[in-house]
């Protein structure tokens, strides 16, 4: 007889229709708030590589390797989490990022930092895995499930926005060392704040299926490969806040200050908005069909917005197209979210949201490269219009996700040996 897949253990029950969250949702909430407030690293490289030397080329293929890095990291995450819980990844990927992030501000040689961007890369959001395959746990219903991430998406932001001023205003003062080791302590604040919350046998659903199954189901699923594809053109586009961005306002000759103050402006921008948009974003979850277009939009939007930093020339420029990308910024992070949450089975949810992971690491490699050549054929301008063609392709690439959708299986099944029937509702 074939023992049946044991369910996720919490610390508290999950959390169904009641609007109370309980307490792991809210350490891990703030955890990542704590976390994202000192996530120096990887915003301040390029004033970094550009203030010892380096040319934008040479910047963007170190930018890339930390990306590179970050992508392997979400998939050995994701695959943790299903086969160690989530309390336990938390932990080693707290620990991970604490001892990789100084790395970055030791060595100048081109070789050196593309070797150690790359294992910074791969700690730096290495716990975004298992947070989400938590409240994935602890959050049963669709539409506070979407409401969570709304609040994880302002936590993340007004985190990013607190490292754009507090960066940008010691930047200069303390070094990027500095930056660099408040980064990896913020990591150890993190597991303080939201390990002990996390019931010691936090087992993933997918507890006693192997690693190889969970990954076969990841790779054979066509909705989670077009939503991938969508989600990165449209990601290229948010990300270039972190990594196009820089490179573009330096390029104009302002300086880090300048781009820690368009941090800010997203930060708050995204606070604002949120409490706005969540709520009626929040309608939509479990729903593919609306999901989808909401998604269709946000990258077109995120693409619009993101892509008239081409046109900047100084401060308020740039902050203005940032402002500009919030909404879509905003609607991706909650929508491609709930879409993976819709179709993963529950034996692999920590591999599918570590795919999902993998994409926004997938974005991180491609914006530099995209930024790098694009600035050195035509300048800022052709560095914009990439980025508005890479919100276009999100969106079209969306008609066949809905198609996967409307045809493929319950999401929900598991394999043959763990039959766990769970109904996906159709695309509207």
């Amino acid at each position: 007889m074939t023992a049946a897949v044991p369910p996720a253990v919490s610390a508290d029950p999950p959390l169904g229709h009641s609007s109370r969250w309980p307490p792991p949702v809210r350490a891990l909430i703030w955890g990542t708030l704590i976390a994202r407030a000192a996530g120096f690293a990887y915003p301040f490289l390029a004033y970094r590589l550009a203030g010892i030397g380096h040319s934008p080329a040479t910047a963007g293929l170190v930018l890339a390797a930390f990306g590179v890095g970050w992508f392997g990291g979400q998939v050995v995450a994701g695959w943790a989490t299903d086969q160690y819980g989530y309390r336990a990844t938390l932990l080693g990927a707290s620990l991970a990022g604490a001892g990789a992030m100084p790395l970055l501000a030791l060595g100048t040689g081109p070789a050196w930092l593309l070797t150690v961007a790359t294992i910074a890369g791969a700690a730096y959001d290495a716990p975004r895995p298992a947070v989400s395959a938590a409240l994935t746990d602890l959050v049963d219903n669709p539409q506070m499930r979407a409401r969570v991430s709304g609040w994880r998406l302002a936590a993340i932001n007004v985190g990013a926005a607190a490292t754009g001023g507090i960066g940008g205003l010691l930047a200069d003062r303390v070094g990027y060392l500095a930056l660099c080791t408040a980064n990896a302590a913020s990591f150890i604040v993190f597991a303080a704040v939201a390990v002990p919350r996390l019931a010691p046998r936090s087992t993933r659903r997918g507890a006693g299926v192997s690693a190889a199954e969970a990954g076969r189901a990841a790779l054979r699923d066509r909705r989670l490969w077009l939503l991938c594809a969508s989600s990165l053109m449209a990601m290229t586009c948010a990300v270039g806040l972190m990594s196009a961005l820089p490179m573009m306002m330096a390029h104009s000759g302002l300086s880090s200050a300048a781009y820690g103050w368009t941090q800010v402006v997203d930060g708050v921008m995204v606070l604002a908005l949120s409490p706005v948009l969540t709520p009626v974003l929040s309608r939509l979850a479990g729903r593919p069909g609306p999901l989808l277009r909401a998604q269709a939009i946000s990258s077109l939007v995120l693409g619009a917005g993101m892509g008239s930093a081409g046109l900047a020339q100084s401060t308020v420029g740039f902050s203005l197209a940032v402002t500009a990308g919030v909404p879509g910024e905003i609607a991706l992070y909650i929508v491609a979210t709930e879409i993976v949450t819709v179709i993963a089975p529950p034996f692999a949810i920590g591999t599918y949201h570590g795919a999902f992971g993998a994409v926004f690491a997938g974005a991180v490699v491609l914006a530099p490269l995209l930024a790098g050549w694009s600035m050195a054929v035509g300048g800022n301008a052709l560095a914009g219009a990439a980025v508005v063609a890479c919100g276009a392709a999100g969106a079209l690439l969306c008609i066949p996700l809905r198609a996967a959708l409307m045809t493929a299986p319950s999401a929900r099944a598991a394999p043959a040996e763990h039959p766990q029937p769970v109904s996906v509702p159709a695309a509207d």
